[in-house]
């Protein structure tokens, strides 16, 4: 940020100062104790005194305040609610180290722990399983490490704060970052489903580190997350990936490294299993060192059911270059749009069977079909011995795309072996 802390992750291990997960229980029965004022309220903060002096800032603290809402401020605050911000924003808390703040309930379960760690010179504040509002089953399990500025050394002098994960359950539209006093400068990491383009997910065995060291960079390419564009021809044709709609995603990506990315490959995975991919890889070709290269010729096929209701997807681009010797995952999110009407006037031009989803199956499979012009349409399951299984659609059907669903079950209602079985559009 401005001021200069950096932040870097357990997968920025070509940056010098990549943080090793290396979780220590401090939770009972390890060494750690309640913090009572707060392990048992909803929207609390309690102000602990630190064991060291930690300069944050530019400034010395002595006091850290901890909230049951998943946020920390070096000295006081009486800010104690779970409306989490951007960062940087006036919203909230001055001086915040936020690990996970978002509306949590300990409460409802978990507990809240503080621990200094003096053979590692090192005070820990742990949430353990600590439930979101509303949520007692879905619950969270992180650190807040502050590092002693006498041990751990920084150009500037401002102490070193590490995120450590051991159970994220479901980070949602929380926030992770640090804020100044000022609350215009900070690093925000993570808010409401959007990473930095240069984070990692927020996931099990994730560690983060905040100190004012910069990086020293090794020859590598760094691939992020630069652009995306839609082509929703087949649908409203908005250039918007609305519910209900299939679209190619033509995605940017920038290499910041120092030399070239290679031959790069990708793979695109999402979150939510009621999306669907016809055509989930990618091939991009070499970036150039400080350049941006689309797949544009390459585009991802996507589908998103008309029942998603959601106005954003997550997704996640798994890359690899340069032979095998350069790998990361870059997150993307998208706008969705709402669900579209008329999609069956925009005629598709050829005949297109495409690939089941989800595959492997669970208890049932939508396998996606399009013609172009009035017609008979046969859609059958057959098994490995070429033996017909099961007769999906077998009538006269409109120029258009359709989804059909296959619940496993031959002609005669019965569920057929585990195994693998074929598809075919006559």
């Amino acid at each position: 940020d401005e001021y200069g802390y950096y932040c870097y992750d357990n997968t920025d291990t070509l940056y010098g100062f990549a943080p090793t997960y290396d979780w220590f229980e401090i939770a009972p029965p390890g060494p750690g104790s309640t913090i009572s004022a707060i392990t048992n309220e909803d929207a609390r903060t309690t102000t602990l005194s630190l064991p060291f002096d930690c300069k944050y800032y530019g400034t010395n603290h002595t006091t850290i305040s901890v909230c049951s809402n998943g946020f920390l401020t070096l000295g006081y605050t009486s800010y104690r609610f779970g409306d989490n911000s951007a960062i940087p924003d006036t919203h909230g808390p001055a001086n915040m180290v936020a690990p996970f703040w978002f509306d949590l309930d300990p409460s409802e379960h978990g507990n809240i722990y503080q621990y200094y760690d003096e053979d590692n010179h090192r005070w820990i504040c742990e949430f353990k399983n600590v439930a979101h509002y509303g949520a007692p089953s879905v619950r969270e399990t992180f650190q807040a490490i502050i590092l002693d500025p006498d041990y751990y050394e920084t150009p500037t002098g401002d102490g070193e704060i590490i995120f450590q994960y051991e159970d994220v359950a479901n980070p949602s539209t929380a926030t992770v970052g640090i804020e100044n006093s000022t609350q215009d400068v900070g690093i925000q990491y993570y808010y409401n489903y959007n990473y930095d383009p240069a984070a990692a997910t927020i996931q099990d065995g994730r560690a983060l580190k905040f100190t004012t060291n910069p990086p020293q960079p090794s020859e590598t390419p760094w691939i992020l997350f630069h652009d995306y564009e839609i082509d929703d021809s087949f649908g409203n044709n908005d250039g918007v990936a609305n519910a209900g709609e299939d679209f190619k995603m033509y995605v940017y990506l920038e290499n910041l490294g120092n030399i070239t990315a290679s031959s790069l490959d990708t793979k695109l995975s999402v979150t939510d299993t009621l999306i669907g991919m016809d055509d989930s890889l990618s091939f991009f070709g070499d970036i150039p060192a400080g350049e941006v290269v689309g797949d544009t010729t390459d585009p991802y096929d996507v589908h998103i059911p008309s029942d998603f209701t959601d106005t954003t997807a997550l997704f996640y681009i798994y890359v690899e270059s340069n032979g095998g010797e350069y790998g990361t995952v870059v997150p993307l999110t998208i706008e969705v749009g709402p669900p579209i009407t008329g999609i069956q006037e925009n005629k598709p031009l050829v005949y297109g069977l495409a690939q089941n989803f989800p595959n492997p199956m669970n208890s049932t499979t939508a396998i996606r079909y399009q013609i172009p012009r009035d017609g008979n349409v046969g859609i059958k399951i057959y098994n490995l011995a070429g033996m017909h299984v099961r007769t999906l659609m077998d009538g006269s059907v409109k120029a258009g795309v359709y989804v059909i669903v296959w619940d496993g079950r031959n002609d005669e209602g019965k569920l057929v072996p585990n195994g693998l079985y074929f598809y075919r559009m006559e």
